[in-house]
């Protein structure tokens, strides 16, 4: 947790995270968790009047920490429609024909 604190601290010292200039997500090896901690530190540290928007620093976060409800399943389920649309609905006939799908 120290080095992703210190970690935080020095991206923001060279404007590498920020609702304004880059918005940080998940990625392998992290989880809600690691996204709490990022906006924890960012919020304290550069919140209220330097940054308003600073509850959008990072996405991934917890609900209880505003984040989104559903976050988990929706790359899945965002998937499973695509795939859902792709394969039955006949607006979509010349791609399938054309990808061979």
């Amino acid at each position: 947790m120290r080095i992703l604190k210190r970690f935080v601290i020095d991206a923001k010292k060279y404007n590498f995270i920020g609702a304004a200039c880059d918005v940080w997500g998940v990625d392998a090896g992290t989880n809600d968790m690691h996204m709490d901690v990022v906006y924890d530190v960012y919020s304290y540290l550069y919140g209220g009047k330097q940054d308003m928007d600073s509850q959008a620093c990072t996405t991934g976060k917890s609900c209880y920490n505003h984040g989104v409800d559903g976050r988990t399943e929706a790359t899945g389920k965002g998937l499973y429609y695509l795939m859902r649309d792709l394969s039955y609905k006949d607006q979509y006939k010349s791609f399938r024909s054309r990808s061979k799908l």
